[in-house]
């Protein structure tokens, strides 16, 4: 919620919104980042949002792979 994402903000960039949308994901600075945590309440939604995010990187050459920690325990 909003007020959760507050409480993270200056520590951690906190961007609200749908994380399988690769214009959330382009907003959030997927091309310079490092790493993706998604952690969801649901396996299938992480996996998705780990998929796309690497599916952008690719689009790029040059870049780093990026490091993917997806929460699944279905």
């Amino acid at each position: 919620t909003e007020g959760e994402a507050r409480n993270f903000a200056g520590r951690v960039p906190v961007i609200i919104g749908d994380a399988t949308d690769p214009a959330t994901l382009r907003r959030a600075g997927i091309y310079c980042a490092r790493a993706v945590v998604a952690t969801v309440s649901q396996d299938l939604i992480n996996l998705e949002i780990g998929f796309m995010a690497r599916n952008l990187r690719q689009e790029k050459r040059g870049l780093k792979p990026l490091r993917l920690v997806l929460r699944c325990f279905g």
